[in-house]
């Protein structure tokens, strides 16, 4: 599951820094359902606790607290295929903890 997310995130995920303090982490998508599930495995398998739902924008959007499990999870199997400016941002955090 977390290839699938990881690939997921490539496409539809977004992970930004703000000023190198503060770390967000989103996926979009049309389905609302898609992202009910989606945040549904990420509690059970990365440990998540929040997750707001932004029905504007229709993401589901993570502090950065949440946003480490994300990237640990998705990151935790060393995979050959993945966007590595995205990767590189969650590295930054997960190394200067």
């Amino acid at each position: 599951m977390a290839d699938f997310i990881r690939g997921y995130f490539d496409g539809d995920g977004c992970v930004y820094s703000i000023k190198g303090k503060r770390l967000n982490t989103s996926f979009c998508s049309g389905s609302k359902e898609f992202l009910d599930q989606l945040l549904l495995i990420l509690k059970q398998e990365a440990g998540v606790t929040g997750g707001y739902y932004n029905s504007q924008n229709k993401t589901i959007s993570f502090g950065k607290a949440d946003s480490l499990k994300i990237g640990q999870y998705i990151y935790k199997n060393n995979p050959k295929l993945f966007l590595k400016r995205k990767k590189d941002k969650f590295l930054y955090f997960l190394e200067n903890i």
